[in-house]
């Protein structure tokens, strides 16, 4: 309104325009963001609406769907009651916006020694590229991980997978020689990973994430070997 007073109509619509998308894009984005966290990290598995395994894309991007549009539909409502509605939650939402703020700094010294509130699910020393609902090496109680290394002897291809056992599959060489555990994710700043990672540092597509640097590379799930 300011703009278009002081600069004329062209400018000040074309500004408006702007703004107008740029604020529907970022409200998109802090709803999902709102939800993201409340699902992976606040609330986690009880929240969800089609089922426990939270890192499913299924069930994730479904949980993003409902609770997104259940956020949307309650700004809309406050936003349709009225200017005067709106101001009445500009307090709370000042309090949101400084409580976020501090609890980044309490949170730096709070986990200090890291937590166990994140775990990692790896093979050996490399991150898995999603981490499943249960980190067990065993085609029957953890297929989606299984099928991603192993391939079915071609004696075996008729059996169900419930009904496989480890010695009717070949598998990744790293996948065979290692095995499968969880690890801390968040790991602080005492650990030195922060001072670690402080300048930027690029990989190529199909690099191995690995905790160590002293690992020969091998073909991880069918993928091409990238650099180590």
């Amino acid at each position: 309104f300011m703009i278009s007073r002081s600069l004329g109509p062209e400018f000040g619509g074309a500004v408006g325009i702007l703004f107008y998308i740029g604020t529907s894009f970022a409200g998109a984005m802090y709803i999902i963001g709102a939800v993201e966290i409340c699902l992976t990290y606040i609330v986690g598995s009880p929240m969800s609406l089609f089922g426990p395994d939270i890192n499913d894309d299924f069930v994730k991007f479904n949980n993003y769907r409902v609770y997104g549009t259940a956020l949307l539909c309650l700004m809309g409502t406050i936003v349709f009651l009225g200017v005067k509605f709106v101001n009445k939650f500009a307090s709370v939402a000042l309090v949101c916006v400084l409580g976020s703020i501090v609890a980044i700094f309490v949170g730096v010294f709070v986990n200090f020694n890291g937590n166990e509130s994140a775990p990692l699910c790896v093979i050996g020393t490399r991150l898995l590229e999603s981490t499943p609902y249960n980190c067990t090496k065993d085609p029957v109680i953890n297929p989606q991980v299984w099928n991603s290394f192993c391939k079915r002897l071609d004696n075996y291809t008729d059996i169900a997978q419930n009904e496989t056992t480890p010695e009717m599959y070949k598998c990744d060489e790293y996948f065979e020689e290692n095995e499968m555990n969880i690890t801390q994710g968040i790991l602080g700043l005492s650990s030195g990973v922060f001072m670690d990672n402080l300048w930027n540092s690029y990989r190529e597509a199909g690099s191995a994430v690995a905790s160590s640097t002293k690992e020969t590379e091998y073909n991880l799930g069918g993928k091409e070997p990238g650099p180590q």
